[in-house]
């Protein structure tokens, strides 16, 4: 191990007491640039993968230096807070987007945002509940949306001001207790910082006073299998969380 200062063995002393006391997340707030990997061998050695991934991927960019993650998000919405959910529907029918696939329900314990469903949203909700399954939540616990809302080009990895906006009015008006941003799309529209999923599923964010977790996007996983282990090690994580949050609050 190289030399180093007093005053980074001291901070390297706050993120592994901050590590160990939220569930294996570094918290978001006080994040460093470089990965939370550096505190823990051991997880350093689950990410030797990356290396196998080719320098061009989109979805796992490790080149980019991460900053700091603002839970405000530069995009400005488009659109004027609705109603209530009849008025985000008849919006987004009125500009040709698609509408939500899942029932409206309010105050679900988590809502899930998958990035890349284009035309598959069953297969990628149906594979999606298997890893709810297996933290113990059920079907009604559970409201899944996808943030594209419109049909893109295949090679199109961008988002419209629209979808951004859309997808914070289905947040506001779902409110769930607990996010789970699926892949870089989800990830994008939250929050300003380009992301890099591989690193951003290391942290526990917060959207509006909102529990975030993130990580790789269904669609991804069924490409990568590799994936399924840093997946369920995320959803480990989550169900810690709120597990603690319950014995604390009662909820």
């Amino acid at each position: 191990m190289s030399d180093i200062t007093p005053e980074e063995f001291h901070h390297l002393l706050i993120l592994s007491e901050q590590y160990l006391l939220n569930d294996g997340w570094e918290l978001a707030s006080s994040a460093l640039v470089q990965d939370i990997a550096s505190v823990d061998e051991s997880v350093a050695q689950d990410y030797s993968f990356l290396a196998k991934f080719q320098d061009d991927s989109t979805e796992l960019d490790e080149k980019f230096v991460e900053q700091k993650i603002s839970v405000k998000n530069d995009a400005k919405p488009t659109i004027q807070t609705p109603n209530g959910w009849s008025d985000l529907i008849d919006y987004i029918r009125k500009i040709g987007y698609d509408t939500p696939h899942d029932e409206y329900r309010l105050r679900p314990k988590v809502m899930m945002i998958v990035s890349y469903a284009q035309g598959k949203f069953a297969e990628v909700k149906a594979y999606a509940q298997k890893w709810m399954q297996a933290i113990g939540l059920g079907l009604e616990d559970v409201y899944y949306t996808t943030v594209y809302k419109t049909t893109h080009a295949q090679h199109d990895i961008c988002l419209s001001e629209e979808e951004v906006a859309i997808i914070k009015q289905e947040i506001a008006l779902i409110a769930p207790q607990y996010l789970i941003l699926g892949g870089r799309l989800a990830y994008e529209a939250l929050f300003s910082a380009r992301p890099s999923v591989s690193k951003a599923r290391m942290r526990l964010h917060t959207y509006e006073g909102i529990a975030t977790m993130v990580t790789y996007d269904p669609q991804f996983v069924l490409q990568y299998p590799v994936l399924r282990e840093d997946v369920w090690a995320d959803l480990k994580r989550l169900q810690a969380y709120m597990g603690r949050k319950r014995e604390t609050h009662g909820k």
